[in-house]
Parts: structure tokens; C-alpha cells; sequence
């Protein structure tokens, strides 16, 4: 992770910051979800939609900054699944 960091302030560090716009930004309206499709974001994952999210996901290409790419898990599948939906269901 330190080393992203270093990656990023190395590349942007220079750029200047506009620091009215950037509360511009933060202060802007952004439409909010209905209180009614707030409901299913709470419920638990369960196995067929992190199966399809898995499946969906883009060959060579890692989905969270852990570095675990989505041909690991498809190669692992039977022996990870229950474990990573355990991890995800209490996130």
C-alpha cells in the first residue's frame, strides 16, 4: 500500500490544489437513493449473487486492493466460497 501512495504523490504531489473548488465539490447535491432501495443494500450477500459478481468480474484484473485476482478465485471456487462469503456478510 505504501508503495501506491508514493506512486501517487510522486505523479500529483506538483499539481496545485483549488481548494474552493474543491469545496464546491463536497458541497454539491447529489441525488440520494429512495428510502425503499436503501432496504435491499442491507440485506446479506447470499451465494448466488457473489457467484454471479465473481463470474462478471474481468480476467486479470484483481476486484479490491488485496491483489487476489478473479482467475484465483474461479480456480478456487469450491474451497473459498463459503469462506469469502463469511468475510463479505460482515463488512
Amino acid at each position: 500500500m505504501h508503495v501506491f501512495v508514493d506512486h501517487l504523490t510522486r505523479s500529483y504531489a506538483h499539481i496545485p490544489i483549488n481548494e474552493r473548488r474543491i469545496k464546491e465539490l463536497v458541497q454539491c447535491e447529489m441525488n440520494k437513493l429512495p428510502m425503499a432501495a436503501n432496504a435491499p443494500l442491507e440485506d446479506p450477500i447470499i451465494m448466488d449473487e457473489l457467484l454471479n459478481a465473481m463470474r462478471k468480474g474481468k480476467t486479470c484484473k484483481s476486484p479490491g486492493p488485496d491483489g487476489i485476482c478473479n482467475e484465483f478465485c474461479r480456480m478456487t471456487w469450491d474451497g473459498v466460497k463459503e469462506n469469502l462469503l463469511d468475510v463479505l456478510k460482515h463488512m
